[in-house]
């Protein structure tokens, strides 16, 4: 297992082992990739209830003290059997008080791909599902599309392949794609 440096993760992407819509290289660093806000975001009403928002093109994420935001990532992401990541946030949020809160890795076949009757993978892509928590006193704003919310490091597991998505984790794709049956 190892580390992939930027033209490492620029091959893995021209070979198809990591998918990644709205792929930007001024996001690309040397060993990880930061990504972005989408627009797409969920803030809880006073009655408990969770409340879907688009952003408009030029309205930043204003997330008020103490509050919990649901959001995801701009670009959209699959992996292949051989390539596993490690997230982390950004040290800015945690500077201004902003806690990203996510799941710690993407595994390999992220976002958990079906196997066809052929034996052979199906390509999905799925943007990654966070909160961002504000433990500051005063409001945050964060731009979607442009601001930077956690960085990921993409791994090389060859060396441990092939992997194989578990029976329930296939179970779930095909629900997922296939409800009725």
């Amino acid at each position: 297992m190892y580390l992939l440096n930027n033209e490492q993760i620029r091959a893995a992407i021209q070979r198809d082992d990591i998918g990644m819509w709205c792929f930007s290289e001024d996001m690309l660093e040397h060993s990880y990739y930061y990504f972005r806000l989408d627009s797409e975001i969920e803030k809880e009403d006073k009655t408990g209830v969770w409340q879907r928002k688009q952003l408009a093109q030029d309205e930043p994420l204003s997330v008020l003290p103490d509050q919990c935001v649901r959001v995801q990532s701009y670009e959209s992401f699959s992996l292949s059997a051989r390539i596993f990541a490690l997230l982390g946030s950004k040290t800015e949020l945690a500077r201004r008080g902003v806690d990203l809160q996510h799941g710690l890795t993407m595994d390999p076949l992220y976002p958990s791909a079906g196997v066809l009757a052929t034996g052979e993978t199906a390509p999905t892509y799925a943007r990654l599902e966070m909160a961002l928590v504000n433990h500051s006193t005063t409001t945050q704003d964060v731009r979607w599309g442009s601001d930077a919310l956690g960085k990921i490091c993409f791994f090389n597991i060859g060396d441990t392949y092939p992997v194989l998505p578990s029976p329930r984790a296939a179970k779930q794709y095909k629900e997922r794609i296939d409800p009725v049956n």
